[in-house]
Parts: structure tokens; C-alpha cells; sequence
């Protein structure tokens, strides 16, 4: 009985071998393989990467063609970057069972690492027309096409999924994009039409539109969009402030300011919407320093400021407006209040900072650098800046104990570096320690030596000491249209020290106009030079403007009584 029993297994087992061992295969059974697979599981799940692919190899030993196997060591060999071995491993898997959709999403994510972006598209396709209705596969054929420049091929397909889904934001937006890499505008803009067809009543789809159109260079486009909204938003801000203001490009500057006005007047529309309006004609101020204009768009953003008064951005509105129009003394008190709302924004602070320094108030300078401290302990900028003002007040040592704590805190910012350097070199020369002053301007110029403002502080520096090499570094600076009113300043002291008159007056009077004539200093040298080159009355009205300013030097007061120059 035993003996039969014994002798009919082994035959079952002489017939059922053959049928378990699959085409390829080595050797194995079934069982034994699913054993394998599930110990190179294990060791892929403890994290033990180059265990599991040699377990999941040991499975293709006794099935080359195990589909599984294939697939986790495509994974794995894809998470090591060894994108042309996962490619292999996983075209085997696919091979094998090439319904199986997560082998091939795989095989497609391999193509885009090895470039064959082409292909990519064609395994989409596949599952697109497998799964007609999921239009994830259509996204990504189209993404593979574009990204293998076939961009008409791309377009079809997305005319394929706007068949099935009908219109829909993203596919606009991505069909509108895509036209746009064409350079083919008039469908782009056909594309965002589609949109506000679709969807008449949803409001910013219509803005889309309308900025498409402002861009493009096709405001009467773009003005009629803007009269549709109204028709649906009466009070819509941004449609009431583009109908009002017209095109920029084709109005006034004052005649759109007062156009748009009412708008600003507006407390509902947003404040960044109102500063957005108004920033072409910042940046206009900026680069011309036109203080009409400044004046026009100062009238709406104290309007602003009334609107909006808890903002800081109201305020540094105004004061940025100041700033850029030449007037950091009138811009310090808006960006003061600008702090006072919110102290969480650095560019306030640097701002604020550079308008106290080139107005001169280096007393104000120390304090609110001081303040800044606490708030801003890692930055540098404000170290300098304290520095700066307290070597301006006469306090040398405590502006280079100062400064060698800013040297700490830039770490590796060469520009901050190179300022903080040079300034050294500025303290040491007022302490009449000329050997120390001059090593520290080289090592700053060391560092850049097209920095103009460290040449520039060097160059008086030597100028001063009846070193001629100080006047060709001030021509150097000169010559490189250079526009840091401090720089200009300097440069013009080393004329100034060199007995060249006619220059020194030019480059301080530069100077001067970038700041407003707001610099006491400044206005005391620029009349020092204008006596030295036999001006009569307008050294005087240099100095008086000075002491008004805030400059209460004994020296000055005896240059006023005297009408006379003496020199420090």
C-alpha cells in the first residue's frame, strides 16, 4: 500500500514538472519561486537594496521570465539612477505581461530619464487606447510629445481628450500654452475664448483673457474684454481701473493718474492691485528721477495711505516713490511709519537705512540700526550701516569694533565684505592711522577690483595723502558711469583734495543731485569747492543750506561768518 502510494506521486510528479517549469525557465517550481519572490520582498522592505536585487536575480535564474522580478529590480535599479539597466529589466516584464498597466507606466517614466521621450509618447498611447476614458494617459502623451518637440501631434491629442471631456480649465490653459510655443497667438487667444464660452459668468477667466490681450500688444482687444466684465462685475477694480486708465502706452502720464483716481479711492479694491497699476510709472521715476511725475503718483498714493492706513505697503509706497524721485529725507518718516506697521520686512529696513545715510541723519542712523539689532541679530548689513553712522558722528573705535562684528556675520558675501572693508580703511584714515587704512582699502579692492565704491573711498584716501595714484582711480570710477551717490562723492573729494576744482564741484554737485542736496556734509564740501573756484555768493548759500540741514560744526559756522573757506 505504501509502496503504491510512493509510486503514484512520483508519477504525478513526472507529469505536473513539465507544466509548472514556463517557457525560459531554468529550473524551479512554482512554489520554490513564490518563496524566492517573497524572501527579495523582505529584504527590499528592511531597506537592504543590494540584498533584494540579488534575491529577485535568483529568481530570473530559475525563471528568466518572471515578470515580477523583472519589475522589482527595474525599481530598484531606478532608485540607484541606473535608468538603461531599469529600462531593460522592465521591457522584460512588459514583454511578459503586457497588460499589466504599472509595468508600463514604469517603462514610460524610464524613457523620459533616458531621453527617448518619443517612446514615452507611444506607451501612452497604448494605455490611452486600452482606456479611452482616463484622460491622465492623454496628459501624459501630450507631455511626452512636447517634450519631443512634436507639438502639432501634441495639440491632437489634446483635440482627442476635448472630444471626450468637453472644455475644462486645464485643458485650456495647456492647449493655450502649448499654442503659445507654436507662436501661434491667435489660437492662444482662441483657447482662453473657449473658456469664458464655457463659462461666462466665472469673472477671472474673462481677466485672463483681457491681460492676454494687454500683453500681446492688442489693447482695444483687450479694452472691450475689460467693458464684458463690467456688464457682469459692475464694480469689478480691475476692469473699472483698466477702463478708466485706458492704455498707458497711449495716454498722458498725469491724464491716466487722474483717470484712475476714483479707483484708488476705492477702499474695496486691493491695495496691490492699486500699486500694480502704478508701478510702470515707479520704475519711469526710477530711471529718470522725474520729480513732476513723482509728485503725480505721490498725490495717489497718499490716497493710498488714507485708504489703506493699517498696511506698511501703503506707506512704503510713498516712501519708495520719494526715494527713487531723489528725496530720502522726506522718504525716512514714511518708511519709519511703513516699520512701525510691520518690522518682519528687511527691505524696509535696508531702505530705510540707505535714506538715513544719504540724507546725512546719522544720529537717527544709530538708533534705528540699533533697533535692528535686536530684531536682525545674523545681518550683517545692519552691523555696517550702525558702523557706518557712528564713524560719521566721530566715534572711530566703536565704529571698527562694529564693523569687525559685521566682518563676522557676512561669512562668505564678498559685496558686504568688500563694503565693510573699505569702511575700515575710511575709520582708520579719521584716526590718522594712514599704514592700517591703506592696507585695508587693497585688501578691499583685493577682493573686486571693479567695485567702484570701495576705489572710490581709496582714491580720496590717497588724494588726500598727496598720493597722485588717487586721482587716476578717481578717473576710473568716474569713467565707469558709476551712479552710488556716496561713490560720486567720494571721487569728487579726491579732486577736491588734488586742487582740480572744476571737477570736484562736478562730481560733488552729482552726487548732491542724487540725494536731494539732503547731505549736510556734503552740501559744506560742495560749497568749499565752489569758493575754491572763485564763487562768490553760492558758497555761502551751500553753507547756510548746510547748517540748516543739521550740520552745527564750529568750523562751518566760522566759514558763514566769515564768508571765508578754512580747511579741518
Amino acid at each position: 500500500m505504501h509502496r503504491f502510494t510512493w509510486a503514484l506521486s512520483l508519477l504525478c510528479f513526472s507529469f505536473s514538472a513539465p507544466l509548472l517549469a514556463q517557457p525560459g525557465s531554468i529550473e524551479g517550481t512554482q512554489i520554490e519561486i513564490e518563496s524566492m519572490l517573497i524572501d527579495a520582498g523582505k529584504q527590499k522592505l528592511l531597506g537592504n537594496q543590494e540584498e533584494a536585487i540579488t534575491s529577485f536575480q535568483e529568481v530570473l535564474k530559475k525563471d528568466d521570465n518572471n515578470a515580477t522580478a523583472n519589475y522589482e529590480l527595474a525599481r530598484l535599479f531606478s532608485r540607484k539612477g541606473d535608468f538603461e539597466k531599469a529600462r531593460s529589466y522592465v521591457l522584460q516584464a512588459v514583454n511578459t505581461n503586457p497588460t499589466n498597466v504599472w509595468y508600463r507606466l514604469l517603462l514610460a517614466d524610464l524613457y523620459q530619464e533616458t531621453g527617448e521621450n518619443q517612446k514615452g509618447a507611444d506607451v501612452y498611447a497604448g494605455l490611452r487606447a486600452s482606456n479611452p476614458d482616463n484622460p491622465e494617459y492623454y496628459y501624459k502623451e501630450a507631455f511626452y510629445l512636447v517634450r519631443a518637440n512634436k507639438l502639432r501631434e501634441a495639440q491632437r491629442v489634446y483635440s482627442d481628450l476635448e472630444n471626450i471631456i468637453g472644455v475644462s480649465e486645464e485643458l485650456i490653459r495647456r492647449r493655450h500654452t502649448l499654442y503659445l510655443g507654436m507662436g501661434d497667438q491667435k489660437k492662444a487667444a482662441r483657447e482662453l475664448e473657449k473658456l469664458t464660452e464655457a463659462f461666462p459668468k466665472n469673472i477671472s477667466y474673462w481677466h485672463l483673457l483681457a491681460e492676454f490681450y494687454q500683453k500681446t500688444g492688442f489693447p482695444k482687444n483687450a479694452q472691450k474684454v475689460y467693458q464684458k466684465i463690467l456688464t457682469i462685475s459692475p464694480k469689478d477694480p480691475k476692469a473699472n481701473l483698466a477702463i478708466r486708465g485706458g492704455s498707458l502706452e497711449k495716454t498722458n502720464d498725469v491724464s491716466y493718474l487722474n483717470q484712475i483716481r476714483p479707483v484708488f479711492e476705492d477702499p474695496g479694491t486691493s491695495i496691490d492691485l492699486k500699486i500694480g497699476r502704478l508701478m510702470p510709472l515707479i520704475e519711469k521715476v526710477a530711471s529718470t528721477g522725474d520729480q513732476a511725475l513723482a509728485d503725480e503718483i505721490l498725490l495717489l498714493a497718499n490716497i493710498v495711505k488714507e485708504v489703506h492706513s493699517g498696511q506698511a505697503k501703503a506707506f512704503a509706497l510713498a516712501a519708495d516713490v520719494l526715494f527713487l524721485s531723489n528725496r530720502p529725507d522726506l522718504a525716512v518718516p514714511e518708511y519709519i511709519k511703513a516699520l512701525e506697521l510691520d518690522d518682519s520686512n528687511f527691505l524696509l529696513w535696508e531702505n530705510l537705512f540707505i535714506a538715513l545715510d544719504q540724507s546725512g541723519n546719522y544720529s537717527d542712523l544709530v538708533k534705528w540700526s540699533e533697533e535692528a539689532m535686536f530684531i536682525y541679530p545674523n545681518q550683517a548689513l545692519v552691523y555696517y550701516m550702525n558702523g557706518l553712522a557712528l564713524q560719521a558722528l566721530d566715534q572711530p573705535n566703536e565704529a571698527l569694533g562694529i564693523f569687525n562684528e559685521a566682518l563676522l556675520i557676512a561669512g562668505n558675501n564678498l559685496r558686504i565684505q568688500q563694503t565693510i572693508i573699505s569702511a575700515i580703511g575710511l575709520t582708520y584714515a579719521g584716526l590718522g592711522d594712514p599704514e592700517n587704512a591703506d592696507d585695508a582699502f587693497q585688501k578691499a579692492i583685493e577682493i573686486n577690483e571693479a567695485f567702484p565704491l570701495a576705489k572710490s573711498r581709496y582714491a580720496a584716501f590717497l588724494a588726500k595723502n598727496g598720493i597722485k595714484t588717487g586721482i587716476a582711480i578717481a578717473k576710473e570710477v568716474v569713467s565707469s558711469q558709476a551712479k552710488n551717490p556716496e561713490t560720486l562723492y567720494r571721487a569728487g573729494m579726491a579732486f577736491f583734495y588734488a586742487k582740480q576744482g572744476k571737477d570736484a564741484q562736478k562730481w560733488v554737485h552729482k552726487a548732491l543731485q542724487q540725494v536731494g542736496e539732503s547731505h549736510p556734509e556734503w552740501l559744506e564740501t560742495y560749497g568749499d569747492n565752489l569758493i575754491e573756484n572763485n564763487y562768490e555768493t553760492a558758497p555761502l548759500e551751500a553753507w547756510k543750506k548746510a547748517q540748516e540741514k543739521g550740520r552745527n560744526t564750529q568750523l562751518l559756522q566760522k566759514k558763514i561768518s566769515d564768508k571765508k573757506l578754512y580747511k579741518s
